[in-house]
């Protein structure tokens, strides 16, 4: 199923995948790639929306 929104790796280049993929070999648990950019997007909007309120 297609609903018009590209694949967000798709946006990203080999050094973004070279970064996630050594974050997710160095750590205990070797979490998803996935789960790595739904985490970091979560992280980087929570903090732009908590530096709104400050204003």
């Amino acid at each position: 199923m297609n609903r018009g929104y590209p694949w967000p790796a798709s946006a990203l280049g080999p050094e973004e995948m070279r970064l996630l993929h050594e974050v997710r070999e160095s750590g205990a648990e070797r979490i998803p790639i996935t789960r790595l950019i739904r985490d970091a997007v979560i992280e980087t909007y929570r903090k732009e929306d908590n530096e709104g309120d400050n204003e």
